[in-house]
């Protein structure tokens, strides 16, 4: 069995993606790569409510004093 494969079996057994990249012998990206790209990983996209306004994060706030 292939490491991706075997990636993607024990992500759906219930290993996380940490303890997954220890026991290949991986960095997480690879791990999260093969997830991914095999369906069973959905990519967060960032909501309307979670990109932030023009002029950075703090625009619009109230300066504390």
């Amino acid at each position: 069995m292939d490491d991706r494969a075997e990636a993607v079996r024990l992500f759906r057994a219930g290993v996380s993606m940490r303890a997954i990249a220890r026991r290949l012998g991986v960095g997480r990206s690879p791990v999260r790569a093969a997830l991914d790209e095999a369906g069973v990983l959905v990519s967060e996209q960032p909501t309307s409510e979670a990109v932030s306004e023009p002029g950075g994060q703090d625009a619009g706030l109230e300066a504390v004093s």
